[in-house]
């Protein structure tokens, strides 16, 4: 019954601080949002509400209510249950070894299955509102609500855990790079991908969009090509990148006949592609159309477009939004970061809280009607 009340809750309380949000900036005239020198929400607040959803989330039942979780809460009370008998694991930087790192420092003192998702979660939710201040500093809290209100937000902290905290980890890692803080930058994208090894694909992206891709106009059309391509090609691509062992799981995924979810069904994902394009059109208006430039949004864009790209190829892999959660992870940033930084309508501060109310909105009513 506890854990029948954890996703409606959440999703009730987040979209709630989104409407009050939202319809303070909707009551602003003017465009506060996009000027250094006004703050808009305290950081403390932020801080405060990612603690508690990181407390909050880390102390959910550990059950198979919540999908993976109560694989990683069998496999970690084993190893709890055998840490007096076993003989030490040697440290090896191959595989995911960061993971293994903190479930291997939990067992060590004896912490329970709770304990260790607790500092997933922290960390998690941490990560994100240390970003949505790196990247919009003058309007950190409306990008924060950006990201917890994205439609897989909740998912993967609970379910897809170790794919979430990897990318949020390459997150910050990312606004490190682009504030010139390689060291630092590296530093966080070795840890993402002791994490979950797939979170090299948006670092590739992010290289190749800072170095080979002046603007984002080439890495859309690569996007639009890899749509044509996906449905000319069907699984085929799906195949080849299970060969190169990019992602053990995803063998298992292209193989997978039985699907018991949503996110499960093996077919060309329309639903999750017509979604994908939201930050598309954001672009498309802000770039295109209004033609106004920015540095850090051109990479960011360009980094989500090659990433999705992949995504699209193999659209067709059962439990495919995993590999999309790989471009996906960006997407609220790449909503909020033109709102926050660029000047694209007069009465800024409206249009961007008649947007945020659109964006949790649609979380809501995906989440609470149907899925």
């Amino acid at each position: 019954m506890l854990a029948s009340l954890y996703e409606p809750t959440f999703h009730l309380g987040v979209t709630t601080l989104c409407l009050l949000k939202g319809f303070m900036l909707m009551g602003n005239s003017g465009d506060t949002l996009v000027r250094p020198e006004v703050k808009s929400g305290n950081s403390l607040f932020i801080w405060l509400i990612a603690i508690t959803l990181g407390l909050w989330l880390g102390m959910r039942p550990p059950t198979y209510a919540f999908g993976d979780t109560g694989n990683y809460a069998v496999q970690y009370n084993l190893a709890l249950l055998s840490r007096d008998i076993a003989a030490p694991t040697p440290f090896s930087f191959s595989g995911e070894w960061a993971f293994g790192l903190i479930r291997d420092f939990c067992i060590g003192r004896g912490l329970s299955a709770s304990t260790f998702f607790t500092i997933i979660a922290l960390a998690y939710n941490l990560f994100v509102a240390w970003a949505a201040k790196k990247y919009c500093p003058s309007s950190p809290y409306l990008a924060f609500l950006f990201f917890i209100s994205a439609l897989m937000f909740y998912h993967f902290c609970v379910n897809g855990m170790r794919n979430g905290l990897a990318c949020h980890v390459m997150l910050l890692a990312i606004a490190l790079i682009l504030e010139e803080r390689y060291a630092a930058g590296v530093i966080l994208c070795v840890l993402a991908a002791g994490i979950h090894k797939s979170s090299m694909l948006p670092l590739g992206a992010l290289l190749a969009s800072m170095v080979v891709f002046k603007h984002s106009r080439w890495p859309f059309y690569i996007w639009l090509g890899s749509i044509a391509a996906s449905l000319a090609l069907g699984n085929s691509f799906a195949v080849f990148f299970a060969g190169l062992g990019f992602d053990d799981r995803m063998s298992d995924y292209v193989q997978t006949d039985q699907y018991s979810s949503t996110y499960g069904e093996a077919r060309f994902r329309w639903d999750f592609l017509i979604y994908s394009a939201g930050p598309v059109v954001m672009w498309w208006y802000v770039a295109v159309k209004r033609g106004l430039r920015d540095g850090w949004y051109n990479i960011l864009m360009s980094t989500y477009f090659l990433s999705n790209a992949f995504w699209v190829m193999i659209i067709r892999v059962a439990y495919s939004n995993r590999f999309a959660y790989l471009s996906w992870f960006l997407y609220p940033i790449l909503i909020a970061y033109p709102l926050c930084n660029m000047k694209i309508w007069e009465n800024q501060d409206s249009q961007a809280g008649k947007i945020l109310i659109v964006y949790a909105g649609f979380t809501y009513f995906m989440c609470t009607f149907v899925w």
